[in-house]
């Protein structure tokens, strides 16, 4: 097989150099005596033409060895990774677990459980009303936080029922009602499904009948 350059003494590609070798061991061996050539000469050829190639071979069998390696070397990265993910979350959940341990381990210390507050009841309710019947509740936060919500409710008799008269995440309420009809008005905290006890009710025209504004706190 002869090679794709013209002359064995430039460069050429290593696949098409060891055909050039092959070729000039094979053109040497078969014109030694016009060449001048001994026969330890031809054999020092022959053998350097045999080296080449095995070398040659030798490094496209490891070239495709170590494809092999690195495709296994990058299974096994990601077998333990997901392997050593799924401990450090187990320890990560388990609160028995002190950070100092997770720390020598490299993971993550523990999620900081979040508090809870719970809705407490609003203090300071009150109340005003204006002759056309417009009313104006207003109560202290207490430490209800700005996600709390205020539940105001009414009812038309100290006993109730009580129903829904608006929703609120403020400390004040505007509601219309009908002058000189008894209503009566309390608020409950909520946060998500939990519920404060109501405040002491507010209520105005007490007493049937009555032409002017009255206030009081239902007993």
């Amino acid at each position: 097989m002869k090679p794709s350059s013209k002359y064995i003494t430039q460069g050429m590609p290593e696949t098409d150099y060891i055909a050039a070798v092959e070729n000039f061991k094979n053109v040497a061996t078969a014109n030694a005596a016009a060449l001048g050539l001994s026969e330890p000469q031809v054999a020092q050829i022959t053998a350097a033409a045999a080296e080449i190639a095995s070398a040659y071979e030798s490094w496209t069998t490891a070239v495709a060895s170590a494809k092999a390696v690195l495709v296994t070397k990058d299974e096994t990265f990601a077998d333990t990774k997901a392997l050593i993910d799924s401990f450090a979350k187990l320890f990560r959940a388990d609160n028995g677990i002190p950070d100092a341990l997770l720390a020598e381990l490299a993971v993550a210390p523990h999620i900081p459980t979040r508090s809870f507050n719970a809705p407490v009841t609003p203090t300071g309710f009150t109340g005003s009303a204006t002759a056309n019947g417009q009313i104006t509740l207003k109560w202290k936060r207490e430490g209800n936080t700005s996600s709390t919500q205020f539940i105001v409710e009414s009812a038309t008799s100290d006993a109730g029922p009580w129903t829904l008269a608006t929703i609120t995440n403020s400390t004040k309420a505007t509601l219309q009602a009908t002058p000189g009809q008894f209503i009566t008005y309390r608020v409950v905290a909520r946060k998500g499904n939990d519920s404060a006890d109501p405040t002491d009710a507010f209520s105005f025209w007490v007493g049937s009948g009555e032409s002017s504004v009255s206030l009081s706190i239902a007993a």
